[in-house]
Parts: structure tokens; C-alpha cells; sequence
């Protein structure tokens, strides 16, 4: 099978689903391949077994695991890494915590310097480049906020903001008690009816669940209903791309593909790859291409994370004793985004967020029940109490916090021949740590947030073992740069020494913003994709 189009795709989710609909709306030929299934809402159902504990959205790492060393660790196969394999990749079961870089995230190095150990580098495009997309991106896809209580300026959303559970005002007044300031985080969520979708109707299954209605603005639900809605974009799901081979003048032509019987080819005359940053670095490092720099696969960012929770005893005024609470308290502090506080070990930090335990009963059961590394988990009587406190003497609101995480050489993504996936192709060893900047960030953000909680009438309690990093957030590994010498790709998102074979997922960024970044990926996306149009409007593809 050999087809030609404008451009081949790889991977569906926040860049590549917002690369189909640009370069279709342009009027040109796409072919997207997509590793996993295209699911549809009827796929989508409340059960944590199925969603959440039976590789729904990600391979069985006993069929096509990564490699992964954290903290000098032995490396051990693992699903981490993973992001999702469906049409939609990992905007299907996001959260939905949508935030913008602010300016200065852009020059951080010549702002601040780099941490010691950091190979931290300062994005090639401004904040005023990448605005008009970020405005662009919450329209066409829909965002849920207020922007009147956001720190920073930017236009309004295009919905109003989702509903809140009752406590969200003692925690809005507790934080102004600790002289901290916090605003409703915006969500990728419909409230009213937009686009031909409908709202949200909160059942509270969104992170790690697709959505049953299609009120979460997944690029499943929003932009690549309306690529295909042109006739233009050929989806070629359930394909696992094995390589991309370069043609006899070093450009990028055909995209071979395994359907699971047989390898397939089809060729473009220019091909984005968006398939999240560690099987970004992958491919194309398995494809040999795109790394003339030494730069490919280096620089990967994961965000660091602490978490805790804040136990409010029962009864309390703002929690239902029976029937329904809205299953939503969106709260996040942004005071130490960037900070002159001499605590921190750099002036970037990062955020904390304020948010209801999640819904899945057997995980928190899990969380009960644990006790750490080096004790047996919780088991009879002890565990009945322990459950019995959980889930009716009490009610929790969670903290999460996101750090800055600065990429250095001890976080990178190299292939490991010796270890093979089921389709006989070497799979990406991991290698990752926190930076100390981060961890130390990290940690104060938590303290500064566990405040909050404590002024809200909560007890703090603090999980047995930290998560080492958050998995679903991935950058850097063939970020944006002002020269090879930094970077794999330039400011157009073109590979420097690939003329027509463009990086347009997470990879691309050179600084991950302390926060959830799934906006930002899609407005740079969305301004990738809109340069490859253009050039193919002059004949340049």
C-alpha cells in the first residue's frame, strides 16, 4: 500500500489532533496514524476495572513496555511513560486543567540563569507569539473559566466556569486569611452547549475516563470531528508506526506502519510526528533521523510532583451526608509561579491545586490501605477502621502540586535494543530524576498549600510514599531551539536537519511552566501546523 498526501501525521492527541484539523481546514491532504483504537462515547463507561486497571488506554507493559530508571534506580519494565494510544491520545482522558505560560517562561535562562546541573534554554519564540493560539485553542476546542480571577491578563473564556462543591469557599477564605490568593482553574470542559456538543453533566469521571457525552474537550470530541468532517483527513487508527525513512535528498517521505498483520507505508510530502514525548524520541531515534545536534531524546521533562490531603471530619456543613455533592472544587495557588522568595532555589517554582479526591473507590481504598514501602499494606480490623474513616467519618481535598521540573542530563529517552515490544522493535528506556531546584520546589509549594488546608478546618495527611513524577506530563525530548547546538528542531517546528519533518507534541517545548501543559502544546501546535500550510500554499512542502 503506498498513498501520497500533503502531509502524514503520527499520533492523534493534543498535537497531532490539532494539526489535522489546521492543515484540513487549509485544504490539504492528511493521513493521521494513530497506534491505539478509535474508541467512541459508547466505549466510554464508569468502570475503574476496566478504565483504569486493564490497559484501556495504554499497551500491557508485558507486550510493549518501556524501560525505566528513576533516581539511579535499576531500570525495570514498566507501563510509566505511557501517555494513551487512541484517537484523541491523552486529551480522551485528561483532567482538563488548562493553563497558559506567562512571559517569562519564555526567557527563563536569561531572566534567572540556569540551575547548576540544568541545561535549561530559553524558548526561540515569545509569549507574543504564541498568544494569538492561545486564544485560538480555548475557543475552537472550548474552555470553561473566569478570567477576571486570573493573576495574569488574557481575554475571556468562551464558556462561564464550571460549578463548584460548597467547600471551595472556605477554602477561597482560608487562603485569604494566609494572605495567598487563588482563582477557579479553567478547565477543557463545556458548561452550556458549544459547537454542537453538549455540557457536562458532572458525574466526576473525567481524569483517567474518557467522557461519555463528549463535554470534555478532547481533540477526539472536538477538532477531529470536524478534520474529518472535510474530506480531507484520511485516520488510520490501530497503527503502530515502526519508522520513518528519508528519501535520496535527506528528506522525510514514507512512514512505515504495522496494521498488525503487515507492514503498510504511506508517504507525504511533509511528515509531523506527534506522538508524545518519549515515543517521539523514539521513532525518530529508531528512524535515525532528526539528530544531527546530539540533541534527540535529551532534555526530557516530567512534572514533579508532591501531593497531600487536607481530612475534614463529618459532618460538615459543606459536604452532603447523602445524595450527590458537584464532584468539582477547582482551586489553584499561583502566588509562588515565579517568586522572589528566598526559599526557593530558583525564582521559577510552579503551582498547587486544590481537588476532590478522585471517584475510583478502589484506589482510594488502595491509599487507605498503604503504609509505605518498607510495611505491609493495612488488613483486617485495622483495615475495616482505617476504610470506615475514609469513606464515612471523613472527607478529603486533595493537593497537588507542580513544580518547574529543569531538564538535565540525568532525564533522557535512548532506545534499548536488547529489550523488544511485540512487533520486535527496541522500546525506549526512561532515565529520569528530579532536579534538586525542582524538588526543593516542589516540597515548599506543598507547604505553602498544606497552610491553606489547615486554616480550612482540615488535618493534614500526607501519603506514606511521594509519587516520584507525574507520567502524563512529558516534554523536551526534541525541544524548540535557536540552533542545533541547543535543540532538535527551530522555532517553524522543522527538524534542523530534516527540511520537511516537523515535531509538533510535547517534545517541542523547551520549558515544561510549573504547571499542567496540554494548552500550550495545542497553541504551538496549532502555530506549527499553520506555518506547514502556508508553505505548502507556496510550493515549499
Amino acid at each position: 500500500m503506498s498513498d501520497d498526501y500533503d502531509v502524514v501525521i503520527v499520533g492523534s492527541g493534543a498535537g497531532g489532533g490539532i494539526c489535522a484539523s489546521a492543515l484540513t481546514a487549509a485544504g490539504l491532504r492528511v493521513a493521521m496514524l494513530e497506534k491505539g483504537p478509535h474508541y467512541t462515547e459508547r466505549d466510554f463507561i464508569h468502570d475503574e476495572l476496566r478504565m483504569c486497571r486493564r490497559w484501556f488506554f495504554t499497551p500491557s507493559p508485558f507486550e510493549q513496555p518501556n524501560l525505566v530508571s528513576i533516581d539511579g534506580k535499576p531500570a525495570t519494565t514498566s507501563a510509566n511513560g505511557w501517555i494513551s494510544c487512541c484517537v484523541g491520545g491523552g486529551t480522551v482522558h485528561m483532567g482538563g486543567y488548562f493553563y497558559r505560560l506567562q512571559p517569562d517562561d519564555f526567557r527563563l535562562r536569561t531572566l534567572h540563569g540556569a540551575p547548576a546541573g540544568s541545561s535549561l534554554a530559553d524558548w526561540p519564540i515569545t509569549h507574543a507569539d504564541l498568544a494569538p493560539f492561545y486564544d485560538e485553542i480555548e475557543k475552537q476546542i472550548g474552555v470553561s473559566g473566569d478570567a477576571a480571577q486570573l493573576p495574569w491578563k488574557q481575554p475571556a473564556f468562551p464558556l462561564p466556569p464550571m460549578a463548584q462543591h460548597k467547600f471551595g469557599a472556605a477554602i477561597d477564605a482560608a487562603a485569604k486569611q494566609a494572605n495567598l490568593r487563588l482563582f477557579q482553574t479553567p478547565r477543557a470542559i463545556l458548561t452550556g452547549a458549544y459547537n454542537g456538543r453538549v455540557a457536562c453533566h458532572y458525574c466526576g469521571f473525567c481524569a483517567s475516563y474518557g467522557c461519555e457525552v463528549g463535554a470534555k474537550s478532547s481533540t477526539l470530541a472536538s477538532v477531529i470531528p470536524t478534520a474529518q468532517a472535510t474530506g480531507k483527513l484520511t485516520l488510520i487508527p490501530n497503527a503502530m508506526v515502526l519508522r520513518i525513512v528519508a528519501d535520496e535528498q535527506g528528506r522525510a517521505r514514507d512512514v512505515i506502519y504495522t496494521d498488525g498483520k503487515a507492514e503498510q507505508r504511506v508517504r507525504g510530502r511533509a511528515v509531523i510526528v506527534a506522538a508524545g514525548a518519549v515515543q517521539t524520541a523514539r521513532l525518530l531515534l529508531a528512524s535515525n533521523l532528526a539528530n544531527a545536534s546530539g540533541q534527540l531524546g535529551k532534555n526530557l521533562m516530567v512534572s514533579g510532583q508532591t501531593r497531600s490531603s487536607g481530612v475534614v471530619p463529618m459532618p460538615n456543613p459543606a459536604f452532603a451526608t447523602s445524595g450527590r455533592d458537584f464532584p468539582f472544587l477547582d482551586r489553584t495557588l499561583a502566588d509562588f509561579y515565579s517568586t522572589k522568595d528566598k526559599r526557593f532555589a530558583h525564582p521559577k517554582a510552579g503551582i498547587a491545586m486544590f481537588l476532590l479526591p478522585h471517584v475510583n473507590p478502589i484506589f482510594q481504598a488502595e491509599v487507605a490501605a498503604d503504609r509505605g514501602l518498607d510495611s505491609p499494606p493495612l488488613w483486617g480490623a485495622a483495615l475495616t477502621k482505617r476504610l470506615r474513616e475514609t469513606f464515612i467519618e471523613t472527607r478529603r481535598v486533595d493537593l497537588e502540586t507542580f513544580a518547574e521540573f529543569f531538564p538535565h542530563d540525568g532525564s533522557h529517552v535512548t532506545l534499548e535494543p536488547a529489550t523488544k515490544d511485540k512487533y520486535g522493535q527496541p522500546v525506549a528506556k526512561i532515565t529520569t530524576s528530579l532536579h534538586p531546584a525542582t524538588k526543593k520546589a516542589a516540597e515548599l509549594l506543598r507547604d505553602e498549600a498544606e497552610r491553606v488546608l489547615v486554616a480550612a478546618g482540615a488535618t493534614i495527611e500526607r501519603p506514606p510514599r511521594e509519587p516520584e513524577v507525574y507520567w502524563f506530563l512529558q516534554a523536551g525530548t526534541a525541544r524548540m531551539a535557536r540552533s542545533a547546538k541547543d535543540g532538535v528542531i527551530g522555532a517553524d517546528g522543522q527538524a534542523f536537519d530534516v527540511k520537511n519533518l516537523y515535531v509538533a507534541d510535547g517534545a517541542a517545548l523547551p520549558t515544561a511552566g510549573g504547571a499542567p501543559f496540554t494548552l500550550t502544546i495545542m497553541a504551538n501546535a496549532l502555530r506549527i501546523a499553520r506555518g506547514v500550510a502556508a508553505r505548502a500554499s507556496r510550493g515549499e512542502l
